[in-house]
Protein backbone atom coordinates (compact mmCIF):
# COMPACT_ATOMS: atom_id res chain seq x y z
CA UNK A 1 0.00 0.00 0.00
CA UNK A 2 3.01 2.10 0.73
CA UNK A 3 3.64 1.93 -2.89
CA UNK A 4 0.30 2.92 -4.18
CA UNK A 5 0.38 5.84 -1.98
CA UNK A 6 3.78 6.70 -3.29
CA UNK A 7 2.61 6.68 -6.99
CA UNK A 8 -0.75 8.37 -5.92
CA UNK A 9 1.54 11.45 -5.23
CA UNK A 10 3.50 10.67 -9.01
CA UNK A 11 6.57 8.88 -7.58
CA UNK A 12 7.32 5.08 -8.98
CA UNK A 13 10.00 3.28 -7.24
CA UNK A 14 11.54 1.41 -9.39
CA UNK A 15 14.05 -0.36 -6.82
CA UNK A 16 12.85 -1.70 -3.56
CA UNK A 17 15.70 -0.98 -1.93
CA UNK A 18 15.20 2.47 -2.55
CA UNK A 19 12.09 2.97 -0.21
CA UNK A 20 14.42 2.22 2.85
CA UNK A 21 17.18 4.38 1.59
CA UNK A 22 14.43 7.65 1.55
CA UNK A 23 13.77 7.17 5.15
CA UNK A 24 17.44 7.87 5.87
CA UNK A 25 18.22 10.56 2.96
CA UNK A 26 20.52 13.17 4.73
CA UNK A 27 21.10 15.44 1.09
CA UNK A 28 18.91 16.33 -1.57
CA UNK A 29 21.10 17.95 -4.47
CA UNK A 30 18.05 18.96 -6.82
CA UNK A 31 17.91 20.95 -10.51
CA UNK A 32 16.50 24.25 -10.21
CA UNK A 33 14.22 24.52 -13.53
CA UNK A 34 11.43 22.77 -13.51
CA UNK A 35 12.33 20.67 -10.07
CA UNK A 36 11.85 23.75 -7.96
CA UNK A 37 10.67 26.02 -10.44
CA UNK A 38 7.22 25.16 -12.93
CA UNK A 39 9.50 25.29 -16.08
CA UNK A 40 7.27 27.57 -17.70
CA UNK A 41 9.16 29.45 -19.17
CA UNK A 42 7.96 33.04 -20.63
CA UNK A 43 10.11 36.17 -21.63
CA UNK A 44 9.36 39.19 -19.34
CA UNK A 45 12.09 41.31 -20.34
CA UNK A 46 14.40 42.26 -23.63
CA UNK A 47 17.24 44.22 -23.58
CA UNK A 48 19.32 45.57 -26.53
CA UNK A 49 21.77 48.28 -27.66
CA UNK A 50 18.69 50.19 -28.75
CA UNK A 51 16.24 49.92 -25.89
CA UNK A 52 14.41 47.65 -23.09
CA UNK A 53 11.12 46.25 -22.35
CA UNK A 54 9.59 44.15 -19.83
CA UNK A 55 6.53 42.97 -18.90
CA UNK A 56 6.31 44.66 -15.30
CA UNK A 57 7.25 48.65 -16.98
CA UNK A 58 5.32 47.76 -20.21
CA UNK A 59 2.72 45.02 -20.10
CA UNK A 60 0.29 46.94 -22.00
CA UNK A 61 3.20 47.78 -24.93
CA UNK A 62 4.20 45.67 -27.34
CA UNK A 63 8.02 44.94 -27.92
CA UNK A 64 7.68 46.59 -31.04
CA UNK A 65 6.93 50.03 -29.59
CA UNK A 66 10.18 50.05 -26.98
CA UNK A 67 12.86 48.25 -29.25
CA UNK A 68 13.79 49.91 -32.56
CA UNK A 69 12.90 47.89 -35.61
CA UNK A 70 16.25 46.91 -36.33
CA UNK A 71 17.38 45.52 -32.97
CA UNK A 72 13.50 44.00 -32.19
CA UNK A 73 13.69 42.22 -35.72
CA UNK A 74 16.97 40.50 -34.83
CA UNK A 75 15.62 39.09 -31.43
CA UNK A 76 13.01 38.04 -32.71
CA UNK A 77 15.04 35.97 -35.49
CA UNK A 78 17.17 34.65 -32.50
CA UNK A 79 14.04 33.64 -30.53
CA UNK A 80 12.65 31.64 -33.90
CA UNK A 81 15.65 30.32 -35.99
CA UNK A 82 18.20 29.19 -33.37
CA UNK A 83 15.82 27.36 -32.32
CA UNK A 84 14.76 23.48 -32.58
CA UNK A 85 11.13 23.39 -30.78
CA UNK A 86 7.99 23.39 -32.58
CA UNK A 87 4.90 25.36 -30.68
CA UNK A 88 1.31 24.96 -32.45
CA UNK A 89 -1.15 28.03 -31.46
CA UNK A 90 -4.51 26.98 -31.99
CA UNK A 91 -7.73 28.75 -30.40
CA UNK A 92 -5.24 30.78 -27.73
CA UNK A 93 -3.38 27.31 -26.28
CA UNK A 94 -0.36 26.62 -26.88
CA UNK A 95 0.65 22.65 -27.78
CA UNK A 96 4.41 22.57 -27.19
CA UNK A 97 7.67 20.32 -28.52
CA UNK A 98 11.02 21.07 -26.92
CA UNK A 99 12.83 22.55 -23.98
CA UNK A 100 10.65 24.68 -22.40
CA UNK A 101 12.98 27.29 -22.73
CA UNK A 102 12.87 27.30 -27.05
CA UNK A 103 9.08 27.11 -26.52
CA UNK A 104 8.76 29.98 -24.09
CA UNK A 105 11.10 32.03 -26.97
CA UNK A 106 8.51 30.97 -29.74
CA UNK A 107 5.56 31.67 -27.24
CA UNK A 108 6.78 35.18 -27.20
CA UNK A 109 7.40 35.23 -31.07
CA UNK A 110 3.86 33.94 -31.73
CA UNK A 111 2.04 36.47 -28.95
CA UNK A 112 4.08 39.69 -30.65
CA UNK A 113 2.29 38.60 -33.98
CA UNK A 114 5.24 36.76 -35.56
CA UNK A 115 4.59 33.88 -38.18
CA UNK A 116 6.99 31.45 -36.97
CA UNK A 117 7.01 28.57 -40.16
CA UNK A 118 7.05 31.60 -42.60
CA UNK A 119 10.25 32.85 -41.28
CA UNK A 120 11.94 29.03 -40.81
CA UNK A 121 10.75 29.02 -44.38
CA UNK A 122 11.75 32.03 -45.71
CA UNK A 123 15.49 31.30 -43.79
CA UNK A 124 16.40 27.96 -44.19
CA UNK A 125 18.44 25.93 -41.77
CA UNK A 126 21.84 25.02 -43.38
CA UNK A 127 24.00 24.04 -40.65
CA UNK A 128 23.91 23.72 -36.88
CA UNK A 129 25.93 23.65 -33.35
CA UNK A 130 24.23 22.29 -30.73
CA UNK A 131 23.97 23.70 -27.16
CA UNK A 132 26.12 21.04 -24.38
CA UNK A 133 26.30 21.64 -21.25
CA UNK A 134 30.14 22.70 -21.71
CA UNK A 135 30.14 25.11 -24.27
CA UNK A 136 26.05 26.86 -23.55
CA UNK A 137 25.79 27.94 -26.35
CA UNK A 138 23.83 26.93 -29.39
CA UNK A 139 24.56 28.46 -32.78
CA UNK A 140 22.67 27.65 -36.51
CA UNK A 141 23.54 28.51 -39.88
CA UNK A 142 20.88 29.81 -42.18
CA UNK A 143 20.07 30.60 -45.78
CA UNK A 144 18.20 34.14 -45.35
CA UNK A 145 17.40 36.84 -47.79
CA UNK A 146 20.61 39.01 -47.25
CA UNK A 147 22.97 35.97 -47.34
CA UNK A 148 24.25 33.22 -45.20
CA UNK A 149 23.86 34.61 -41.75
CA UNK A 150 24.88 32.58 -38.19
CA UNK A 151 22.18 32.88 -34.89
CA UNK A 152 23.64 32.33 -31.66
CA UNK A 153 22.05 31.68 -27.76
CA UNK A 154 23.51 30.76 -24.66
CA UNK A 155 24.67 32.09 -21.42
CA UNK A 156 25.13 35.61 -21.16
CA UNK A 157 29.14 35.32 -19.91
CA UNK A 158 29.74 32.89 -22.25
CA UNK A 159 27.98 34.58 -25.83
CA UNK A 160 29.19 37.83 -25.14
CA UNK A 161 33.24 36.29 -24.70
CA UNK A 162 31.95 35.20 -28.45
CA UNK A 163 31.36 38.49 -29.30
CA UNK A 164 33.73 41.12 -30.87
CA UNK A 165 31.40 43.49 -32.24
CA UNK A 166 27.58 44.28 -31.26
CA UNK A 167 24.71 46.17 -33.00
CA UNK A 168 24.55 50.07 -31.69
CA UNK A 169 22.01 52.59 -31.40
CA UNK A 170 21.76 53.54 -34.43
CA UNK A 171 21.50 50.42 -36.01
CA UNK A 172 25.15 50.09 -37.15
CA UNK A 173 27.84 47.31 -36.08
CA UNK A 174 30.43 48.62 -33.58
CA UNK A 175 33.50 47.35 -31.81
CA UNK A 176 32.32 45.67 -28.77
CA UNK A 177 35.21 47.37 -26.39
CA UNK A 178 36.08 45.94 -22.66
CA UNK A 179 34.23 48.58 -21.30
CA UNK A 180 31.19 47.93 -23.33
CA UNK A 181 31.35 44.19 -22.88
CA UNK A 182 31.68 44.43 -18.84
CA UNK A 183 28.50 46.80 -19.12
CA UNK A 184 26.54 43.96 -20.53
CA UNK A 185 28.05 41.24 -18.00
CA UNK A 186 26.98 43.68 -15.65
CA UNK A 187 23.49 44.28 -16.71
CA UNK A 188 22.56 40.25 -17.03
CA UNK A 189 24.13 40.18 -13.68
CA UNK A 190 21.46 42.54 -13.09
CA UNK A 191 18.56 41.36 -14.47
CA UNK A 192 19.48 37.33 -12.82
CA UNK A 193 19.42 38.67 -9.45
CA UNK A 194 15.89 39.96 -9.87
CA UNK A 195 15.06 35.63 -10.64
CA UNK A 196 15.05 36.34 -14.44
CA UNK A 197 16.64 33.37 -16.22
CA UNK A 198 19.31 35.43 -19.19
CA UNK A 199 19.92 34.39 -22.27
CA UNK A 200 21.77 36.38 -24.41
CA UNK A 201 21.69 36.64 -28.50
CA UNK A 202 23.89 36.98 -30.89
CA UNK A 203 24.52 36.91 -34.95
CA UNK A 204 26.64 36.70 -37.57
CA UNK A 205 25.86 38.60 -40.57
CA UNK A 206 27.79 37.11 -44.36
CA UNK A 207 29.01 33.96 -43.39
CA UNK A 208 30.56 31.25 -44.56
CA UNK A 209 29.68 27.85 -44.69
CA UNK A 210 31.79 26.19 -42.42
CA UNK A 211 32.60 22.54 -43.20
CA UNK A 212 33.92 22.35 -39.62
CA UNK A 213 31.08 24.27 -37.56
CA UNK A 214 31.45 21.47 -34.95
CA UNK A 215 34.27 22.77 -33.63
CA UNK A 216 32.98 25.96 -32.79
CA UNK A 217 33.52 28.08 -36.13
CA UNK A 218 29.85 29.06 -36.32
CA UNK A 219 29.55 30.60 -32.58
CA UNK A 220 33.06 32.97 -33.09
CA UNK A 221 33.22 36.69 -34.33
CA UNK A 222 29.68 37.09 -33.43
CA UNK A 223 27.77 40.41 -32.99
CA UNK A 224 26.14 40.66 -30.17
CA UNK A 225 22.43 41.57 -30.16
CA UNK A 226 20.65 41.75 -26.67
CA UNK A 227 19.88 39.96 -23.92
CA UNK A 228 16.24 38.05 -23.03
CA UNK A 229 15.21 37.74 -19.59
CA UNK A 230 12.78 34.91 -18.49
CA UNK A 231 10.91 34.04 -15.92
CA UNK A 232 10.50 30.51 -14.77
CA UNK A 233 7.74 30.76 -11.23
CA UNK A 234 8.46 28.60 -8.16
CA UNK A 235 6.77 25.65 -8.13
CA UNK A 236 3.48 24.75 -6.37
CA UNK A 237 4.32 23.94 -2.41
CA UNK A 238 7.95 23.67 -2.74
CA UNK A 239 8.81 26.67 -0.39
CA UNK A 240 6.75 24.26 2.22
CA UNK A 241 8.71 21.28 0.68
CA UNK A 242 11.93 22.79 1.77
CA UNK A 243 10.79 23.73 5.26
CA UNK A 244 10.04 20.54 5.99
CA UNK A 245 12.91 18.66 4.85
CA UNK A 246 14.98 21.38 6.93
CA UNK A 247 12.14 20.14 9.68
CA UNK A 248 13.03 16.64 8.87
CA UNK A 249 16.90 17.33 9.24
CA UNK A 250 17.55 16.88 5.50
CA UNK A 251 19.74 19.36 3.21
CA UNK A 252 18.61 20.56 0.36
CA UNK A 253 21.03 21.89 -2.49
CA UNK A 254 20.46 23.40 -5.49
CA UNK A 255 22.53 22.21 -8.55
CA UNK A 256 21.66 24.26 -11.68
CA UNK A 257 23.69 25.27 -15.08
CA UNK A 258 21.52 28.49 -14.30
CA UNK A 259 23.39 32.10 -13.68
CA UNK A 260 24.98 31.79 -10.12
CA UNK A 261 22.56 35.29 -9.47
CA UNK A 262 19.94 33.42 -11.05
CA UNK A 263 20.17 30.70 -8.75
CA UNK A 264 20.61 32.97 -5.46
CA UNK A 265 17.74 34.80 -6.54
CA UNK A 266 15.12 31.76 -6.90
CA UNK A 267 16.69 30.13 -3.79
CA UNK A 268 15.81 33.29 -1.85
CA UNK A 269 12.77 33.06 -2.83
CA UNK A 270 11.80 29.45 -1.91
CA UNK A 271 13.55 29.71 1.64
CA UNK A 272 16.86 27.74 0.21
CA UNK A 273 19.13 30.36 1.66
CA UNK A 274 19.45 32.09 4.94
CA UNK A 275 19.33 35.69 5.38
CA UNK A 276 22.72 37.14 4.35
CA UNK A 277 23.53 33.61 2.69
CA UNK A 278 24.57 34.46 -0.79
CA UNK A 279 27.90 31.67 -1.54
CA UNK A 280 27.48 29.79 -4.79
CA UNK A 281 30.36 27.73 -6.00
CA UNK A 282 30.18 28.10 -9.43
CA UNK A 283 31.34 25.49 -11.72
CA UNK A 284 34.27 26.60 -13.45
CA UNK A 285 35.72 27.28 -9.86
CA UNK A 286 35.11 23.44 -9.26
CA UNK A 287 38.25 21.52 -9.72
CA UNK A 288 37.80 17.15 -10.05
CA UNK A 289 37.29 15.05 -7.72
CA UNK A 290 40.86 13.69 -7.82
CA UNK A 291 41.99 16.83 -7.15
CA UNK A 292 39.63 18.22 -4.44
CA UNK A 293 41.54 18.96 -1.20
CA UNK A 294 39.87 18.21 2.55
CA UNK A 295 39.26 22.23 2.59
CA UNK A 296 37.45 21.94 -1.01
CA UNK A 297 35.59 19.08 0.01
CA UNK A 298 34.56 20.45 3.24
CA UNK A 299 33.22 24.00 1.52
CA UNK A 300 31.61 21.83 -1.21
CA UNK A 301 29.73 19.83 1.99
CA UNK A 302 28.64 23.06 3.36
CA UNK A 303 27.11 25.10 0.82
CA UNK A 304 23.48 24.83 -0.91
CA UNK A 305 23.91 26.10 -4.48
CA UNK A 306 26.25 25.51 -7.19
CA UNK A 307 25.48 26.88 -10.44
CA UNK A 308 26.54 26.54 -14.14
CA UNK A 309 27.54 22.77 -13.03
CA UNK A 310 28.56 20.34 -15.46
CA UNK A 311 26.99 16.83 -15.38
CA UNK A 312 30.37 15.32 -14.52
CA UNK A 313 30.69 17.77 -11.61
CA UNK A 314 27.51 16.48 -10.07
CA UNK A 315 28.80 13.13 -10.10
CA UNK A 316 32.14 14.83 -8.27
CA UNK A 317 29.41 16.10 -6.06
CA UNK A 318 27.95 13.21 -5.04
CA UNK A 319 31.05 11.64 -4.27
CA UNK A 320 32.05 14.62 -1.97
CA UNK A 321 28.40 14.12 0.28
CA UNK A 322 29.05 10.19 0.61
CA UNK A 323 32.25 10.88 1.55
CA UNK A 324 31.67 13.22 4.05
CA UNK A 325 28.68 10.82 5.63
CA UNK A 326 25.76 11.54 3.90
CA UNK A 327 22.93 10.15 2.28
CA UNK A 328 22.47 11.74 -1.38
CA UNK A 329 19.57 11.85 -2.89
CA UNK A 330 20.09 12.97 -6.97
CA UNK A 331 17.82 14.61 -9.50
CA UNK A 332 18.43 14.68 -12.78
CA UNK A 333 16.70 14.30 -16.66
CA UNK A 334 19.40 13.63 -19.16
CA UNK A 335 21.66 11.04 -20.59
CA UNK A 336 25.34 12.77 -19.14
CA UNK A 337 22.80 12.58 -15.86
CA UNK A 338 22.81 8.85 -15.68
CA UNK A 339 26.25 8.35 -13.70
CA UNK A 340 25.76 10.37 -10.84
CA UNK A 341 22.15 8.69 -10.40
CA UNK A 342 23.53 5.93 -10.74
CA UNK A 343 26.29 6.83 -7.45
CA UNK A 344 23.74 8.78 -5.61
CA UNK A 345 22.23 6.63 -2.50
CA UNK A 346 18.82 7.10 -4.19
CA UNK A 347 18.81 8.59 -7.78
CA UNK A 348 15.14 10.48 -8.90
CA UNK A 349 14.90 10.48 -12.62
CA UNK A 350 12.32 13.09 -14.21
CA UNK A 351 9.14 11.53 -15.89
CA UNK A 352 7.96 14.09 -17.99
CA UNK A 353 11.66 15.43 -19.30
CA UNK A 354 13.89 12.84 -18.79
CA UNK A 355 15.46 10.25 -21.15
CA UNK A 356 15.33 6.51 -20.78
CA UNK A 357 18.33 6.45 -19.79
CA UNK A 358 18.15 8.36 -16.95
CA UNK A 359 14.89 6.76 -15.89
CA UNK A 360 16.77 3.31 -15.76
CA UNK A 361 19.87 4.83 -13.88
CA UNK A 362 17.87 6.28 -10.93
CA UNK A 363 15.85 4.20 -8.30
CA UNK A 364 12.82 6.61 -8.50
CA UNK A 365 11.10 8.60 -11.17
CA UNK A 366 9.06 11.51 -10.38
CA UNK A 367 5.54 11.39 -12.89
CA UNK A 368 5.32 15.00 -12.34
CA UNK A 369 8.84 16.49 -11.80
CA UNK A 370 8.35 18.07 -9.16
CA UNK A 371 10.55 18.62 -5.76
CA UNK A 372 7.39 18.48 -3.57
CA UNK A 373 6.84 15.11 -4.85
CA UNK A 374 10.59 13.95 -3.61
CA UNK A 375 9.46 15.47 -0.08
CA UNK A 376 6.49 12.73 -0.06
CA UNK A 377 8.45 10.19 -0.92
CA UNK A 378 11.01 10.99 1.85
CA UNK A 379 7.66 11.05 3.88
CA UNK A 380 6.62 7.44 2.76
CA UNK A 381 9.61 6.04 3.13
CA UNK A 382 9.79 6.88 6.90
CA UNK A 383 6.68 5.49 7.56
CA UNK A 384 7.26 2.06 5.80
CA UNK A 385 10.48 2.23 7.70
CA UNK A 386 8.62 2.96 10.73
CA UNK A 387 5.16 0.63 9.97
CA UNK A 388 8.01 -2.57 9.48
CA UNK A 389 9.86 -1.78 12.92
CA UNK A 390 6.03 -0.97 14.45
CA UNK A 391 4.67 -5.22 13.98
CA UNK A 392 8.37 -6.37 13.98
CA UNK A 393 8.45 -5.21 17.57
CA UNK A 394 4.30 -5.86 17.97
CA UNK A 395 4.91 -9.96 17.14
CA UNK A 396 8.41 -10.01 19.00
CA UNK A 397 6.73 -8.89 21.83
CA UNK A 398 3.74 -10.88 21.96
CA UNK A 399 5.43 -14.23 20.80
CA UNK A 400 7.80 -13.59 23.76
CA UNK A 401 5.22 -12.60 26.31
CA UNK A 402 3.85 -16.48 25.32
CA UNK A 403 6.78 -17.73 25.96
CA UNK A 404 7.39 -16.15 29.55
CA UNK A 405 3.79 -17.33 30.53
CA UNK A 406 4.85 -21.11 29.51
CA UNK A 407 8.03 -20.44 32.04
CA UNK A 408 5.94 -18.72 34.51
CA UNK A 409 3.09 -21.79 34.23
CA UNK A 410 6.17 -24.04 34.72
CA UNK A 411 8.19 -22.04 37.44
CA UNK A 412 5.08 -21.44 39.68
CA UNK A 413 4.07 -25.46 39.57
CA UNK A 414 0.55 -24.50 38.42
CA UNK A 415 -1.84 -27.39 37.82
CA UNK A 416 -2.24 -26.24 34.87
CA UNK A 417 -0.62 -25.18 31.21
CA UNK A 418 -1.07 -23.57 27.74
CA UNK A 419 -1.87 -26.67 24.88
CA UNK A 420 -0.10 -26.75 22.24
CA UNK A 421 -3.39 -26.14 20.45
CA UNK A 422 -3.67 -23.23 22.08
CA UNK A 423 -0.61 -21.69 21.65
CA UNK A 424 -0.81 -22.12 18.07
CA UNK A 425 -5.06 -20.31 17.90
CA UNK A 426 -2.97 -17.78 19.76
CA UNK A 427 -0.80 -16.76 16.88
CA UNK A 428 -3.35 -17.50 13.97
CA UNK A 429 -5.23 -14.84 15.82
CA UNK A 430 -3.02 -12.52 17.22
CA UNK A 431 0.03 -12.60 14.74
CA UNK A 432 -1.98 -12.01 11.34
CA UNK A 433 -4.75 -9.70 10.97
CA UNK A 434 -3.26 -6.97 13.75
CA UNK A 435 0.07 -7.18 12.28
CA UNK A 436 -1.05 -6.55 8.94
CA UNK A 437 -3.37 -3.78 9.76
CA UNK A 438 0.16 -2.10 11.41
CA UNK A 439 2.10 -2.12 7.88
CA UNK A 440 -0.80 0.27 6.23
CA UNK A 441 -0.80 2.39 8.73
CA UNK A 442 -0.39 6.29 7.67
CA UNK A 443 2.51 7.37 9.78
CA UNK A 444 2.88 9.64 12.78
CA UNK A 445 2.46 13.24 12.70
CA UNK A 446 6.16 14.33 13.59
CA UNK A 447 7.27 11.54 11.43
CA UNK A 448 9.25 14.70 9.19
CA UNK A 449 10.38 16.38 12.17
CA UNK A 450 12.54 13.56 13.34
CA UNK A 451 16.03 13.87 12.21
CA UNK A 452 17.28 11.05 9.35
CA UNK A 453 17.68 7.74 10.21
CA UNK A 454 21.50 6.45 10.24
CA UNK A 455 21.40 3.53 7.89
CA UNK A 456 23.86 1.08 9.68
CA UNK A 457 20.88 1.50 12.58
CA UNK A 458 19.14 -2.06 12.84
CA UNK A 459 15.11 -2.39 12.99
CA UNK A 460 15.57 -3.33 16.56
CA UNK A 461 18.07 -1.42 18.34
CA UNK A 462 18.85 -1.97 22.04
CA UNK A 463 16.54 0.83 23.15
CA UNK A 464 13.84 -1.39 21.47
CA UNK A 465 14.78 -4.65 22.35
CA UNK A 466 14.48 -3.17 26.39
CA UNK A 467 10.91 -2.50 25.26
CA UNK A 468 10.09 -5.40 23.78
CA UNK A 469 11.15 -7.41 27.38
CA UNK A 470 9.29 -4.51 29.12
CA UNK A 471 5.85 -5.31 26.36
CA UNK A 472 6.68 -9.20 27.17
CA UNK A 473 6.93 -8.57 31.05
CA UNK A 474 3.79 -6.92 31.57
CA UNK A 475 1.79 -8.97 28.78
CA UNK A 476 2.90 -12.10 30.86
CA UNK A 477 2.30 -10.40 34.52
CA UNK A 478 -1.49 -9.45 33.65
CA UNK A 479 -2.02 -12.79 32.31
CA UNK A 480 -0.53 -14.49 35.31
CA UNK A 481 -2.10 -12.09 37.74
CA UNK A 482 -5.79 -12.73 35.74
CA UNK A 483 -5.66 -16.43 36.26
CA UNK A 484 -4.41 -15.63 40.57
CA UNK A 485 -7.25 -12.85 40.78
CA UNK A 486 -9.94 -15.69 39.08
CA UNK A 487 -9.03 -17.88 41.35
CA UNK A 488 -8.44 -16.62 44.23
CA UNK A 489 -11.67 -13.98 43.59
CA UNK A 490 -14.02 -15.84 41.42
CA UNK A 491 -13.41 -19.54 41.62
CA UNK A 492 -12.45 -19.09 45.63
CA UNK A 493 -15.92 -21.26 46.34
CA UNK A 494 -15.30 -24.06 43.88
CA UNK A 495 -12.20 -24.70 44.59
CA UNK A 496 -10.55 -23.55 41.84
CA UNK A 497 -10.76 -25.30 38.14
CA UNK A 498 -8.18 -26.32 35.90
CA UNK A 499 -9.67 -26.42 32.94
CA UNK A 500 -11.21 -22.89 34.11
CA UNK A 501 -8.02 -21.33 35.08
CA UNK A 502 -6.43 -22.80 31.62
CA UNK A 503 -8.98 -20.93 29.78
CA UNK A 504 -8.65 -17.48 31.62
CA UNK A 505 -4.89 -17.65 30.95
CA UNK A 506 -5.84 -18.77 27.09
CA UNK A 507 -8.18 -15.71 26.77
CA UNK A 508 -6.35 -13.52 28.78
CA UNK A 509 -3.46 -13.88 26.73
CA UNK A 510 -5.75 -13.50 23.30
CA UNK A 511 -6.94 -10.13 24.56
CA UNK A 512 -4.03 -8.76 25.91
CA UNK A 513 -2.05 -9.05 22.88
CA UNK A 514 -5.11 -7.87 21.04
CA UNK A 515 -5.05 -4.56 23.16
CA UNK A 516 -1.57 -4.48 22.64
CA UNK A 517 -1.76 -3.51 18.76
CA UNK A 518 -3.00 0.22 20.25
CA UNK A 519 0.31 0.61 22.29
CA UNK A 520 2.49 0.64 18.88
CA UNK A 521 1.74 4.34 18.07
CA UNK A 522 3.74 7.12 18.87
CA UNK A 523 4.95 7.42 22.57
CA UNK A 524 5.21 11.36 22.11
CA UNK A 525 1.58 11.78 20.56
CA UNK A 526 -1.44 11.84 23.01
CA UNK A 527 -2.84 7.96 22.78
CA UNK A 528 -6.11 8.92 21.14
CA UNK A 529 -4.01 11.09 18.67
CA UNK A 530 -1.52 8.47 17.66
CA UNK A 531 -1.29 6.72 14.13
CA UNK A 532 -2.27 3.54 14.96
CA UNK A 533 -5.56 4.33 17.02
CA UNK A 534 -6.36 6.62 13.52
CA UNK A 535 -5.76 3.41 11.04
CA UNK A 536 -9.55 1.78 10.30
CA UNK A 537 -7.29 -1.28 9.75
CA UNK A 538 -6.50 -1.78 13.19
CA UNK A 539 -9.53 -1.44 14.58
CA UNK A 540 -11.20 -3.83 11.56
CA UNK A 541 -8.48 -6.11 12.35
CA UNK A 542 -9.10 -6.31 16.44
CA UNK A 543 -12.86 -6.36 15.73
CA UNK A 544 -12.77 -9.24 13.43
CA UNK A 545 -10.00 -11.23 15.85
CA UNK A 546 -12.71 -11.09 19.02
CA UNK A 547 -15.55 -12.00 16.60
CA UNK A 548 -13.71 -14.95 15.21
CA UNK A 549 -13.38 -15.82 19.23
CA UNK A 550 -16.74 -15.43 20.18
CA UNK A 551 -18.04 -16.67 17.28
CA UNK A 552 -15.41 -20.14 17.50
CA UNK A 553 -16.49 -20.18 21.01
CA UNK A 554 -20.27 -20.94 20.36
CA UNK A 555 -19.29 -24.74 18.31
CA UNK A 556 -18.63 -27.10 21.14
CA UNK A 557 -16.44 -28.77 18.69
CA UNK A 558 -14.15 -26.09 17.82
CA UNK A 559 -14.31 -25.77 22.36
CA UNK A 560 -13.33 -29.29 22.52
CA UNK A 561 -10.14 -28.92 20.00
CA UNK A 562 -8.81 -25.88 22.19
CA UNK A 563 -10.06 -27.78 25.63
CA UNK A 564 -12.44 -24.89 26.00
CA UNK A 565 -14.95 -24.97 28.68
CA UNK A 566 -17.88 -23.07 28.87
CA UNK A 567 -17.08 -19.76 30.64
CA UNK A 568 -18.92 -17.30 33.20
CA UNK A 569 -19.36 -13.83 32.39
CA UNK A 570 -17.25 -12.58 35.19
CA UNK A 571 -14.26 -14.68 33.55
CA UNK A 572 -14.81 -13.16 30.29
CA UNK A 573 -14.39 -9.64 32.10
CA UNK A 574 -11.32 -10.80 34.42
CA UNK A 575 -9.96 -11.41 31.05
CA UNK A 576 -10.88 -8.80 29.03
CA UNK A 577 -10.38 -6.48 31.80
CA UNK A 578 -6.82 -7.42 32.34
CA UNK A 579 -5.76 -6.73 29.03
CA UNK A 580 -6.65 -3.07 29.10
CA UNK A 581 -4.95 -3.28 32.61
CA UNK A 582 -1.99 -4.47 30.24
CA UNK A 583 -2.70 -1.82 27.59
CA UNK A 584 -2.66 0.81 30.23
CA UNK A 585 0.12 0.09 32.14
CA UNK A 586 2.33 0.00 28.87
CA UNK A 587 1.32 3.09 28.00
CA UNK A 588 2.19 4.31 31.07
CA UNK A 589 5.59 3.22 30.63
CA UNK A 590 6.22 5.57 27.66
CA UNK A 591 8.08 7.56 30.51
CA UNK A 592 10.83 5.47 30.93
CA UNK A 593 14.15 6.04 30.02
CA UNK A 594 14.34 3.87 26.92
CA UNK A 595 11.18 4.98 25.38
CA UNK A 596 13.05 8.70 25.07
CA UNK A 597 15.03 7.88 21.83
CA UNK A 598 12.15 7.72 20.23
CA UNK A 599 10.91 11.32 20.46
Amino acid sequence: QGMMKMARHHVIVRKLQAVETLGGTTVICTDKTGTLTQNKMEVAALVTPGGKWNTQENEATPAAECLPPAHYQLMLRIAILCNTAEVDARKGKFKEIGDPLETGLLKFAIRQGEDVHGCRTECPRKEGMPFTSETKIMATLHQTPEGLMVFAKGAAEELIERCDRLLAPGGKVMPLSLESRNTWLAEAEKMAASGLRVIAGAYKPNAKHADNYRDGILAKDLVFAGLFGMIDPPGEGVPAAIRECRDAGIEVVMVTGDHPATAIAIGRQLGLLDPGDDVVILGKDMNSFGHLTKDDKVRWAKTKIFARVSPKQKLDLVKVFQEQGAVVGMTGDGVNDAPALKKADIGIAMGQRGTQVAQEAAGMVLQDDSFASIVVAIRQGRVIFDNIRKFVIYLLSCNLSELAVVAAVSLLFLHFSLQPLQILFINIITDVLPALALGVTSGSPTVMQRKPRDPAEPIIDRQRWRRIFFYAAVLSAATIGAVYFSHYFIQAEEGGDARRCNNVLFFTLIFSQLFHVFNMGSIDAPFFKTEVIRNRYVWYAAGACILIVVLLYQFEAVRAALSVVPMSAADWAVSAGAGLVAMGVIRLGRHLPFFKNEK
